[in-house]
């Protein structure tokens, strides 16, 4: 081996230790940034699925969910399965009330999960 196979290997494997450094300190950085992101989340979703009392699924049955401290009303309808997701929500109180022709209302106290 000669010497300039010599310094051709060390410039190799001094590359590789800096391309090694660099992506673990990058892999540390996005792993830092993320953890930061998911502890800034500021709104929350209520989530649910409307039932009869036998337990059949209710689609198209209207979904409001009121804000007690602020009033505001978001609505949704539940989808084909009795499925139903409102979602950007502040923090609050809320109150669910689910209506369908032919069935009596339904009303209840609700919280968002973040």
């Amino acid at each position: 081996m000669n010497k300039y196979e010599t310094s051709v290997r060390v410039a190799r494997t001094t590359l590789l230790q800096r391309s090694s450094t660099t992506f673990l300190t990058v892999a540390a950085l996005l792993f830092l940034i993320a953890g930061q992101a998911v502890c800034q989340v500021l709104y929350g979703s209520l989530v649910g699925s409307v039932t009869d009392s036998t337990g059949a699924v209710l689609p198209g049955a209207e979904v409001q969910v009121r804000n007690l401290d602020t009033g505001i009303l978001l609505q949704a309808k539940t989808n084909g399965a009795g499925n139903y997701i409102v979602g950007n929500l502040t923090a609050g109180r809320f109150e669910v009330t689910i209506k369908k022709d032919g069935f009596s209302s339904f009303k209840a106290p609700a919280s968002p999960s973040r």
